[in-house]
């Protein structure tokens, strides 16, 4: 709140994030198992004994002399994911037993696009991003994939989960192009993206700028498959991208992308 992204004004703005939202910080919500409560997921270091250091150490040396870090769940107290989960019912926990019991939030992102459209309330956006991402590429514990750090820490290492289950989990890449089932398990330095839920992105901004209704009123939001958005934005540009076979990747590679618009009707 007391940084200024923009002057405050009412000047018709053009906000565009390509692939911006699978890199901002996010945040791990669980529900309490006893009380139902949501509780936030927070990262502590993890004290090791002379003899655990030394065996992180033997199993990758990508781990040597790195500060290993242990899950823990505690009471909702940040004041942003608070106002996300109370402000965007879409984000966040259902009591329904047969929804996710974990879930990653794009803290960061909403936070931004909460304050643009403050500072800036005739903003309209074009957000473009992943809407899915392949799970890590590990055949078995041994890295048959490719790799043979992608093995997980012993479990007396830590209490933390091996693997993320939790919905939106990320996708997570080391510099050596080795993919790891969960980020506690990981080099400190990874490519690490998180797909957008744009169904709650949808909802996120239906509520944030619209003003009259889903079908009316001053601005639309609409979210389309990447190739639908280009082709209904620059259709004689499209045309003139593709090869003598009728192929160009702007419609046909891709297809986990999606594009969410914010714009007049």
């Amino acid at each position: 709140q007391r940084i200024s992204i923009l002057p405050r004004s009412n000047a018709l703005t053009y906000v565009v994030a390509l692939e911006v939202l699978d890199n901002l910080p996010h945040d791990k919500i669980v529900r309490c198992r006893s009380t139902g409560d949501t509780m936030q997921a927070e990262l502590r270091p993890l004290t090791l004994s002379k003899q655990q250091e030394q065996e992180i150490n033997e199993l990758c040396s990508q781990y040597k002399n790195l500060q290993m870090m242990e899950e823990h769940c505690v009471p909702l107290t940040d004041p942003l994911l608070k106002n996300i989960i109370n402000t965007y019912p879409s984000y966040s926990l259902s009591s329904s037993s047969n929804s996710a019991s974990a879930r990653w939030i794009p803290t960061i992102a909403c936070g931004v696009f909460q304050k643009l459209s403050r500072e800036r309330p005739n903003a309209r956006f074009v957000i473009a991003d992943f809407d899915w991402l392949p799970p890590p590429d590990i055949e078995d514990d041994k890295g048959v994939a490719g790799a043979t750090s992608t093995m997980t820490l012993p479990s007396s290492l830590s209490s933390s989960p091996a693997i993320d289950n939790a919905e939106g989990s990320p996708l997570i890449t080391c510099m050596n192009g080795i993919d790891y089932k969960c980020l506690l398990n990981s080099p400190y330095v990874c490519d690490i993206l998180f797909p957008t839920d744009f169904n709650k992105l949808f909802d996120f901004f239906t509520k944030l700028c619209f003003r009259g209704g889903r079908d009316g009123g001053d601005v639309q939001v609409k979210v389309r498959k990447q190739a639908n958005f280009l082709l209904e934005s620059s259709p004689e540009e499209i045309e003139q991208t593709k090869n003598w076979l009728g192929y160009t990747p702007l419609l046909e590679d891709f297809g986990n992308c999606s594009v969410l618009t914010v714009s007049s009707p």
